[in-house]
């Protein structure tokens, strides 16, 4: 295959990776957490639930970042079990430790790219998606690269149960407008009025310090069965 044609097969990436890495005793004591908190996904056959030790529903997040409300969701609903997906090791690092020092064990993380890994997803496995902040791409040029669009918001919709929710928040405009065109272009999402208490998270917390605006938005799935508003 030619560079040309192998660059046109290659998946867009909604991230880029960060140059810092652990350092040798951290690498050590990364091993130790995934071993615990760390799991993979296989191409088929995958079974969130199987990665718990026990049953419940299960919510989502994908790019959790510093983990505020991941953990904090773990915490607060303890019945429930907390799945995570990250690219970043240093991160990911920094919140399996923060895990294990609260004595958390109904977190399982995943890592590596959502839009790859969420097809490898059964139908009707989770019960919430939340999807705060993500990289807003802000160049028009990189557009593209954004998470949220018809494709991976489709996706979303296929994992969920009927009445599960997909919880959105940016602080960049354009991107909001993006999002409600990409909801807008699909008939299976209820936008409902009560938003979550939740930990402000560090890009959160960046934007305000910037002057934007938060956009935050729950959406609920449908049932089938369901009429249109």
């Amino acid at each position: 295959m030619s560079r040309a044609a192998a660059e046109l097969r290659r998946p867009i990436r909604s991230f880029v990776h960060r140059a810092r890495s652990l350092t040798k005793a951290r690498k050590q004591e990364f091993k130790v957490l995934w071993e615990r908190y760390g799991r993979t996904v296989p191409e088929q056959g995958f079974q969130p639930e199987a990665l718990f030790s026990r049953t419940g529903p299960i919510t989502l997040e994908i790019g959790f970042g510093h983990g505020e409300v991941l953990l904090h969701e773990a915490q607060t609903f303890s019945q429930h079990n907390v799945l995570g997906i990250e690219v970043y090791r240093p991160v990911l690092f920094s919140v399996l430790r923060e895990a294990e020092q609260l004595g958390i064990d109904n977190v399982r993380v995943l890592s590596g790219d959502a839009a790859l890994l969420l097809p490898r997803f059964p139908d009707h496995c989770l019960q919430r998606i939340r999807i705060l902040f993500p990289d807003p791409w802000p160049k028009r040029r990189h557009w593209k690269r954004r998470l949220l669009q018809d494709r991976f918001v489709a996706e979303c919709a296929r994992c969920l149960v009927p009445g599960g929710l997909l919880h959105l928040a940016t602080d960049w405009s354009d991107y909001a407008k993006q999002i409600e065109q990409v909801v807008a272009n699909a008939a299976c999402w209820h936008s409902r009025p009560d938003v979550p208490d939740r930990p402000k998270t560090h890009f959160e917390q960046r934007g305000l310090q910037l002057g934007h605006e938060v956009w935050e938005r729950v959406l609920e799935l449908r049932s089938p069965d369901a009429g249109q508003d």
